[in-house]
């Protein structure tokens, strides 16, 4: 059988061989078969790496997605919420105390008329005008004759002008307070002064 010498390729590399002819179409068969596979297994490589790239850019963008519908997810089961705290003083009501005004006597209007250092010698006149005593509230003594009213023994016929002139127009004579005023007024705002009373002088001036 006759020797045919054979050029094989394996890619760059060449191989001389000799074979005789049922041997070299056998290596050629083998060969083509091998360059057939090769060609097949390249391109499922390619096909693989095209079908890899598509495969993680897919999961890319699915993780992406399902992190922004996660993220909405939880936003909607714990939504943002802003508390405003109002804090509310309440001021108790006012505790009204009542007191009881101190009673209006002889001695408090005394106190509160004339100067400290006339407050004896003003009980002493009332005492001895119309017995009237420290702690009298009002005083209905009257002198017949000349009509004199009330602790100080006011004049009716005086009166009218005593009280305009002290402020009080148109006081009752008889009024615990204006007897007091009245008698203030005459003691410091008159020339007379305490001679308005001169008729117990002989009483009230031995205190």
């Amino acid at each position: 059988m006759k020797e045919t010498p054979v050029e094989v390729w394996f890619g760059d590399s060449v191989s001389r061989k000799t074979s005789s002819d049922k041997k070299l179409s056998q290596v050629v068969t083998i060969l083509e078969s091998s360059t057939t596979s090769s060609h097949k297994f390249m391109s499922f490589l390619s096909s693989f790496r095209l079908v890899f790239v598509a495969v993680v850019l897919a999961s890319s963008c699915s993780a992406t997605s399902r992190t922004s519908a996660i993220s909405g997810s939880l936003d909607a089961l714990y939504p943002t919420t802003t508390t405003t705290t109002t804090t509310t003083t309440t001021i108790p009501d006012a505790v009204v105390i009542e007191v009881e005004p101190p009673p209006v006597t002889l001695e408090t209007l005394i106190d509160t008329y004339f100067e400290p250092e006339d407050k004896e010698w003003a009980l002493r006149v009332a005492k001895c005008e119309s017995s009237a005593r420290p702690d009298d509230k009002t005083s209905d003594a009257y002198n017949e004759e000349s009509g004199a009213s009330g602790w100080f023994q006011h004049l009716p016929k005086f009166w009218e002008e005593r009280t305009e002139a002290a402020g009080i127009p148109g006081a009752d004579i008889f009024d615990p307070v204006a007897q007091v005023l009245i008698a203030a007024y005459l003691l410091y705002e008159t020339p007379s002064a305490e001679s308005h009373w001169y008729p117990s002088e002989h009483c009230w001036s031995k205190g």
